[in-house]
């Protein structure tokens, strides 16, 4: 303001002001603490001289000081504390608060500072408005939430009592994964801090249909969390953008700011003119794609121009494309008129593979394009459907005491019988709902069957995001599948219990079963958890032992074990199998998923899964500047693999051994960040080991 500039801070030393007028030579400068403010998140100056504090260590609101008097002894002069506002934006008397706690956008009218008062406030799913910034007509606030997986949102507030959402945004460098901290506008574009992915450039000219033009990645580490680019200043007078790093530093960015090539249109059906809504419209080549929302309406764009060819699709419509040319700052119209899929008749014959008779309610899945239908067989092995949509589709049999299969298949007139075989035995990859049931001491996290729904702690998966990768389907058990943050729907406050349909193995030589698991304890800081326990038992009728078991471990994702059954109890004609996840300790995110259960005899197993296993995995140097060793043993396996995962689960690096034991270099390239390095052979986890890279 005028010659003298304004610092906040959160280390108790009040407000800095800093006299400029002697520069080049010197600067003046005191710290003061004004109305007993000692701790500022963040400041605003209006343009009418005065001073606002957010996020303050008093009012916690809103604080606002006079500086047209006397800019060195700023004067307060009113006070806003209905709630924790974490930043503002002002212009025009008008307030747009970031009630971040809250989840609120809320716009307070400020013209009479001593009597400020609320027009309007907005909320919306997963909120935690964290920034806010206003274009140049004053009707559109675009708001960032420092969450991962979150969005930029723009809002029409020309009516603050009446704020529409028009659109949503997130970094397409980490899929979405990474935190926004703070946006600006500049000159029609949306300057973002965004934490891991760096800084992000989004064309916002059409704030209905925002769209990304390009980035800057700052920082090695990737994925969700609080660490990386966290400031980016687009407002000097040559056009650099400032940025600051919390861990590379400072950067200066020269900008290209490319207009986007925009594709808009609306889909409807070529028969009867209804708009339709869910149509998938594709640029292909590309990564981009766009749903149509519930008026067949569509906006999209990408930052590169040129000739695309763009695919509509929709379930039960047979798919349409075209060619266009999309150029910058254009907006291209496209209406696709689709038309219905044509019906036909399919029967799918569901037969034992070693018998050829058909099973009897024998249960079928067909999915297609996100699409899924569930049909029971009859007492012949046969599902029908009279009015079957053509088209791709993937289609699973199943029922328990057999093992799944399926096959994937262009159904059409020609095309419309369709057999599958299944093999005897034990299996659930949880596509079909078998018959496992559920109980419960604790009072949220039970286990439920579905797509899990990931949450997370600064970027580590504590529930899954995807079942395991090589079944049938995207559905598994999971302890509570409701999302949000990770301690929302975990095992809370005792054990959830989930029990397979009884198994009848007392003509099986030597029964193993072989299973998939997740299991994360973890306190609020990130760290492995305390007393927590993944706990597996057998039940053969007549005795009940615990088999398995593993405590507060935090290794996020999926692993693969094998268990003998009968290093423990007889096989039996009524055999179940038990899995309990507990919460022990208190304040604490407990989950853990299973899926891809099967029981094997020795006779098909016993050359891969030795009874004794002695193997394990060192590395060196751990923590790692670069490359490290992994010296590892097989024990009793000739051959596996040493596979590194990042903190999401996500497998990174693998390495093929072929030696019993022996010495790899590994982790070339690999950013910043915790991996997990783990020993595998013969579809069994060995051994692993945690490995910080810096």
């Amino acid at each position: 303001f005028g010659h003298y500039a304004y610092v906040s801070n959160e280390a108790a030393d009040g407000l800095r002001i800093i006299d400029l007028s002697n520069l080049p030579g010197t600067v003046n400068y005191k710290d003061t603490i004004l109305s007993g403010i000692s701790t500022i998140h963040n400041l605003w100056i209006d343009e009418h001289g005065y001073l606002y504090f957010s996020g303050d260590g008093v009012n916690y609101g809103l604080t606002i000081f006079d500086l047209n008097v006397d800019p060195w002894n700023p004067t307060l002069v009113g006070t806003y504390a209905t709630a924790y506002v974490h930043d503002v934006y002002v212009r025009n008397n008008l307030a747009y608060a970031c009630e971040v706690y809250d989840g609120e956008l809320t716009i307070l009218n400020v013209a009479d500072k001593s009597n400020i008062t609320t027009l309007g406030t907005q909320t919306y799913t997963n909120a935690f408005t964290h920034n806010s910034w206003l274009d140049g007509s004053g009707n559109i606030c675009f708001t960032t939430d420092e969450l991962d997986y979150a969005y930029i949102y723009s809002w029409d507030v020309s009516v603050p009592s009446n704020m529409q959402q028009l659109d949503r945004i997130r970094s397409s460098l980490s899929g979405g994964v990474a935190t926004p901290h703070n946006t600006h506008y500049f000159n029609g574009f949306l300057v973002t801090s965004y934490y891991a992915d760096g800084l992000n450039i989004v064309d916002a000219t059409r704030p209905s249909n925002m769209v990304e033009v390009g980035y800057f990645d700052t920082n090695p580490q990737s994925g969700g969390g609080t660490f990386g680019l966290w400031g980016a200043y687009p407002f000097l007078p040559s056009g650099l953008v400032l940025g600051t790093d919390m861990s590379e530093g400072f950067f200066v960015f020269n900008v290209n700011y490319v207009r986007a090539a925009y594709l808009e249109g609306v889909a409807s059906d070529a028969i009867t003119s209804n708009t339709l809504n869910n149509v998938n419209i594709e640029i292909l080549t590309t990564t981009t794609s766009e749903l149509t929302g519930t008026s067949g309406e569509y906006a999209t764009g990408i930052a590169d121009s040129g000739s695309y060819t763009i695919h509509a699709t929709k379930y039960g419509y047979l798919p349409k494309d075209t060619t266009l040319v999309l150029a910058p700052g254009v907006v291209t119209i496209w209406n696709p008129e689709l038309e219905p899929a044509p019906v036909v008749g399919i029967t799918v014959k569901v037969e034992d593979a070693i018998s050829g008779l058909p099973i009897p309610n024998a249960q079928v899945q067909a999915s297609s394009l996100g699409n899924i239908a569930n049909y029971m067989a009859g007492t012949n092995g046969e599902a029908s459907d009279a009015n079957f949509l053509q088209g791709g589709y993937e289609l699973v049999a199943g029922k328990w005491g057999y093992v799944t299969n399926g096959l994937n298949a262009i159904i059409d007139a020609q095309n419309n019988s369709i057999t599958i075989q299944l093999q005897p035995g034990y299996y659930d990859d949880f596509t079909f709902d078998f018959g496992w049931t559920t109980s419960a001491t604790a009072t949220t996290g039970l286990w439920e069957r579905g797509n899990p729904v990931g949450t997370d702690i600064s970027g580590t998966n504590i529930n899954p995001e995807d079942d395991v990768t090589d079944d049938w389907g995207l559905d598994c058990f999971v302890t509570g599948n409701g999302g949000g943050t990770a301690f929302d729907d975990d095992v809370d406050g005792g054990t959830v219990v989930l029990t397979s349909p009884v198994m009848d193995l007392s003509s099986y030589n030597n029964p193993w079963v072989m299973l998939d698991w997740w299991f994360v304890s973890t306190n609020i800081f990130g760290q492995a958890g305390f007393r927590d326990s993944l706990v597996i038992e057998i039940d053969n009728g007549n005795t009940r032992k615990i088999v398995w078991s593993v405590r507060d471990l935090l290794e996020p994702f999926w692993h693969r074990d094998t268990i003998r059954i009968t290093n423990y109890l007889q096989a039996t004609s009524t055999v179940q199998f038990i899995i309990r996840a507990s919460d022990v300790a208190f304040d604490q995110s407990v989950e853990a998923a299973f899926d891809k259960f099967r029981i094997e005899d020795q006779s098909t197993v016993s050359n891969q899964l030795p009874e004794q296993v002695s193997a394990g995995i060192q590395v060196f140097p751990n923590p790692s500047e670069g490359n490290f060793w992994l010296s590892y043993d097989l024990g009793d396996a000739v051959s596996g693999h040493l596979r590194i995962y990042d903190a999401k689960g996500r497998m990174v690096q693998e390495i093929a051994v072929n030696q019993a034991t022996g010495q790899k270099l590994a982790g070339n390239e690999l950013p910043q960040g915790i991996y997990f390095a783990v020993l595998e052979a013969n579809g069994r986890r060995l051994a692993t080991t945690k490995v910080l890279r810096f």
